[in-house]
């Protein structure tokens, strides 16, 4: 989820990086994204002037037991 409006480009990015992650880490969710987030600022330190990434969370209500 986000918490504001994102842009589709921004989403974009950070997105595919968090799919990739979470394939390579066996699906642990919020390890994907924080991976994501670090990909992504080594990747193209440009992103780190957009707050759009802050606004991503993961939900884990329901997901542990």
């Amino acid at each position: 989820t986000t918490f504001w409006d994102v842009k589709d480009e921004d989403a974009r990015n950070l997105m595919t990086i968090y799919i990739e992650e979470l394939d390579r880490n066996g699906s642990i969710h919020i390890e994907a994204l924080c991976d994501a987030r670090r990909r992504l600022f080594a990747e193209d330190p440009g992103s780190r002037e957009s707050f759009s990434w802050a606004s991503y969370a993961v939900h884990t209500k329901g997901l542990f037991k």
